[in-house]
């Protein structure tokens, strides 16, 4: 048996004496490599040559730098996709194989073999290289995948290193584009990965979406996009050890927008099983030539998932998504592993500086079981891991509700960033599951800022009354922090009108709030707890002298019409005529007309006002002085106003009220 040597790791090794032009896979690298083929006999010459034909079959090259005739090939279809448009399209979308392309014989691989066959040993799988569920699989991709979006159409990518915050993606997802909209997937306030194309199509101007490219090879279908930032929880994917195997069960995530509703859906999780791998040429529709080793399956990808990640059941990368063969039966081209190892190496040497593969993410856990460690170690003594936990806690976002108690009752026990880890968390997961809201009183009640506003805002924004906790929410409307001060008013809107006689005068008081926002959610609260009727005229009565203008208004609009006799309702607007505020003094006077020559016995009270700053508390003034009837001091007050006023709204007022009581100028000096 002839001795071969890998050209690729030198291993030296035994093989069968292949069959010519046969391919042989190395034993320790899975490299493919065909032997040289041994010299054939000199041909005959003289009238044997003439005699025998030519030798050998015409060879099946798609090389187009070839001369020699051969079938006419285009380029498969590329799985990039324009949005909204899922039908097969030339620009950015689909170029296929022409249909009379022939199908060459797929090669007769020869494996090579040991010389003396060894004992299989023992394998234990340390816990990084366990194969992982299809449901750990999928979490894991959404960590690291991405919608690339260009001018021309959409794509996909992967997250390939976190601190130059590269992704990598197809040539022909971002063509000859500058820069492209990165996006990775996002999720609503329940932690619902959202998968409208709609929202993610809105975000594409977003300034934290803008990645620069900054590396592009057609012929190996790859391109590299540099962005400004990462979101929290986004971990780069890991290249595999070495390439995929035939009969590997590989996954992919993308953004083809394939599937039923208005755009399809974003992040379709695909399955599939590695049919082969082969160096090949191939053209696209648009032009573009390809000439990479490729790794061939049948996952059901989709135009728009191009660029976006082939991993194994270890979640690690073996391939970037490319393109697709329709003329032949679930055939999908992938750009293999190796190309992309040697993209990336080349890249960082061009930019100054070392390839390193990032270290794998943890095997994910199944969410539920994830969180019962996660709150196990938050139950635990090392404070460094329980800000860990917090942290990832907040990634698992409404996943992590169980949590929450643990969360509550960690933060008092914290450094400042341990605490500030745990409100972030708690931001995150959202309200607790419905079994813990009997938790919430407590934590709207606490001294500890981190667990009272997460009561607050749990109580402001979810269904759960705060009624158990309102006296905790009464108090919270005068903390010293205004968010606090916000949430409290909110939450006690929420509660509604069983909160009005408990939480009435400090919402009154609230509105003279400096901080407008909070002066605000405070109207809004004392609207929400109405309607306000008798029963609280006493309350805004009271707050008729409060100190902040403001209320004091709030309070006078209140109890506009509310007095039933003239003698109570000069018992309550009499003090109101001496407001420093013009507005009340004004108010004051419009229900005192009401009431017309009841007034009288307190017109000693009302004649100042005939000479006030304000004009148009004087012009009214003098109406509501002549209403008291022709009493010889209200009438002189106003025949003053109507003589020596300086505005001449006063001065016609003052004119119209004497006339109102039939006394002409001649009647003035009788009656004064």
């Amino acid at each position: 048996m002839p001795t071969l040597v890998c050209p690729e790791c030198k291993a030296p090794q035994t093989a069968r004496p292949p069959a010519p032009g046969k391919p042989v896979v190395c034993l320790r690298c899975d490299h493919a490599w065909t032997p040289p083929m041994p010299k054939p006999p000199a041909p005959p010459t003289g009238a044997a040559a003439k005699a025998r034909p030519a030798a050998g079959p015409v060879p099946l090259d798609f090389d187009d730098e070839d001369d020699a005739p051969r079938p006419k090939r285009s380029g498969p279809w590329v799985l990039a996709g324009v949005l909204g448009v899922l039908a097969v399209a030339a620009v950015g979308g689909l170029a296929v194989y022409l249909t009379n392309r022939p199908k060459p014989p797929k090669p007769e691989v020869v494996a090579a073999e040991p010389e003396e066959p060894a004992a299989p040993a023992a394998e234990v799988k340390p816990a990084a290289t366990r194969e992982l569920r299809p449901e750990q699989v999928y979490p894991l991709l959404l960590r690291s995948t991405v919608v690339v979006l260009t001018d021309g159409g959409h794509g996909s990518g992967v997250l390939v290193h976190r601190d130059r915050k590269l992704v990598l993606t197809n040539y022909h997802v971002v063509a000859g584009a500058d820069s492209a909209a990165v996006l990775f997937p996002a999720y609503d306030a329940r932690g619902e990965l959202i998968t409208a194309p709609a929202h993610y199509a809105g975000l594409r101007d977003a300034p934290a979406a803008v990645g620069k490219v900054v590396a592009r090879d057609a012929g190996v279908d790859l391109a590299l996009v540099e962005l400004a930032a990462l979101p929290d929880g986004v971990h780069p994917v890991a290249l595999a050890e070495g390439p995929a195997k035939p009969g590997e069960t590989v996954y992919s995530v993308g953004g083809s927008g394939a599937g039923p509703g208005p755009g399809g859906a974003y992040w379709r999780l695909s399955v599939g099983q590695v049919r082969g791998r082969h160096r090949d040429r191939i053209k696209f529709r648009t032009g573009q030539a390809v000439d990479a080793m490729l790794l061939e399956t049948q996952k059901p990808v989709n135009p728009g998932d191009s660029g976006g990640p082939t991993v194994n059941g270890r979640g690690e990368l073996v391939a970037v998504v490319s393109a697709g063969d329709p003329t032949a039966d679930q055939v999908k081209l992938d750009i293999d592993l190796s190309e992309v190892r040697s993209y990336l190496a080349a890249h960082a040497k061009r930019d100054g500086w070392a390839w390193v593969d990032v270290p794998p993410a943890p095997p994910p856990l199944l969410a539920a079981e994830e969180v019962e460690a996660l709150r196990l170690t938050l139950k635990g003594k090392d404070r460094p891991a329980r800000v860990v936990a917090a942290r990832r806690l907040g990634e698992l976002k409404a996943a992590a509700r169980p949590a929450v108690p643990d969360l509550l009752d960690a933060a008092p026990d914290l450094n400042a960033d341990g605490r500030a880890a745990v409100a972030h968390a708690l931001e995150q997961i959202g309200p607790p599951a419905d079994a813990d809201l009997n938790r919430l009183p407590a934590a709207a009640a606490a001294a500890d800022p981190v667990p009272r506003v997460y009561a607050l805002r749990t109580y402001a924004a979810h269904t759960a009354s705060g009624a158990d906790a309102l006296p905790a929410l009464v108090k919270a409307l005068a903390a010293d922090d205004r968010g606090e001060r916000v949430l409290a008013a909110k939450a006690v809107a929420r509660v509604g009108a069983s909160a009005r006689p408990l939480a009435l005068p400090p919402l009154i008081d609230r509105l003279a709030d400096p901080d407008p926002v909070v002066a605000e959610a405070a109207a809004a609260a004392i609207r929400a707890v109405g309607p306000l009727g008798a029963a609280e005229h006493t309350v805004f009565a009271g707050k008729l002298a409060h100190q902040a203008v403001a209320v004091r208004r709030f309070a006078a609009a209140q109890l506009v019409g509310s007095a039933a006799t003239a003698k109570a309702a000069a018992a309550l607007w009499k003090p109101v005529l001496e407001d420093a505020d013009p507005g009340l003094r004004l108010a004051a006077l419009a229900e005192l007309a009401a009431w017309g020559a009841a007034n009288r016995d307190w017109l000693a009270d009302l004649l100042p006002l005939c000479r006030d700053d304000s004009a148009a508390v004087r012009a009214r003034a003098v109406a509501v002085v002549a209403g008291c009837g022709a009493d010889a001091a209200g009438v002189r007050a106003v025949a003053a106003a109507m003589d020596a006023d300086a505005d001449p709204a006063v001065r016609e007022a003052a004119a119209g009220a004497l006339a109102g009581l039939d006394i002409s100028r001649a009647d003035l000096p009788i009656l004064q």
